[in-house]
C-alpha cells in the first residue's frame, strides 16, 4: 500500500512539473495583454478617462527577458494618437522596464 502511494506521488509530481510551451502568436497576445494592463496600472487611469490599444508588438527573446516595441493606439477625450513605445519584459510577464 505504501509503495502504490509513493508510486501515485511520484506521477503526479512528474505530470505537475511539465513546462508550458506557448506558440509565438499566444506570446504576443500575452506581452499585448501585459503591457495594456501595466499602462492602465501606471497611469493610474480608468478607461473612462484614456484608453489604451496596443495594436502590434515586435520582440527579441534574450535569455532572461523580451525587449519589446509597442504600437500604441491612445485616445482622451479631446485627442487621439498612436505611437511606438519601447519596454523590456521579463520571462514572467509581471516585471516591465520601460525604456526612453
Amino acid at each position: 500500500m505504501l509503495s502504490r502511494s509513493i508510486f501515485i506521488f511520484m506521477l503526479a509530481v512528474l505530470f505537475s512539473c511539465k513546462t508550458k510551451d506557448t506558440t509565438p502568436g499566444e506570446l504576443t497576445n500575452d506581452l499585448k495583454t501585459a503591457i495594456q494592463a501595466s499602462l492602465y496600472k501606471s497611469a493610474k487611469n480608468d478607461s473612462g478617462n484614456v484608453k489604451y490599444v496596443v495594436e502590434d508588438v515586435n520582440y527579441f527573446e534574450e535569455s532572461d527577458k523580451y525587449i519589446c516595441e509597442f504600437k500604441v493606439h491612445v485616445q482622451t477625450k479631446l485627442r487621439d494618437t498612436t505611437g511606438l513605445m519601447k519596454a523590456e519584459v521579463s520571462k514572467d510577464l509581471k516585471t516591465i522596464k520601460w525604456l526612453y
